[in-house]
């Protein structure tokens, strides 16, 4: 196994899950979120649930609790919600529960409209079905032309910080 990249957060199960959370050092002055398509597509946050869920069963109950314990974890830090990005060419890929990529980014919008959080909305990278085959040939990742696309969109979000 490759050792843990220096600065990065070894990634352990769920969203809200306190000893993932735990490992973010506590002197961390900005975290971007960014749940991705695993979050959306695998037991249990094929569940969506609504805005008014505090229960990890469901995506949203999960996004927002683990908002909540980074908060309390690190209250000073200035938090960025990355919006998951479009998947497969017709970006109408449904989950086991019939919800497609578009109704977690409307969660994930929510979410951080709630919190008052800023957003990099992933929906404005340029990222679409004209040219997935480019940007995210396999579906899922992007290639390098998407990684450009996806970077320019978070470092918009990142001025005036």
């Amino acid at each position: 196994p490759t050792a843990q990249p220096a600065g990065t957060s070894l990634i352990l199960s769920s969203l809200s899950n306190q000893a993932r959370i735990d490992t973010i050092p506590l002197d961390t002055t900005l975290i971007t979120v960014w749940g991705g398509i695993n979050d959306v597509f695998q037991s249990p946050f094929s569940t969506l649930g609504g805005l008014t869920d505090t229960t990890v069963a469901t995506f949203y109950g999960a996004y927002q609790l683990m908002i909540e314990r980074i908060y309390a974890r690190i209250p000073n830090a200035k938090i960025i919600i990355v919006n998951l990005t479009s998947v497969n060419t017709d970006f109408t890929l449904l989950n086991s529960n019939g919800n497609t990529v578009e109704n977690y980014r409307v969660a994930v919008l929510a979410v951080a409209n709630k919190y008052k959080y800023r957003v990099a909305n992933m929906s404005e990278s340029g990222i679409n079905p004209l040219n997935a085959s480019v940007t995210i040939p396999d579906g899922v990742h992007p290639s390098v032309a998407g990684d450009e696309l996806i970077a320019k969109i978070i470092l918009k979000s990142l001025k005036d910080i």
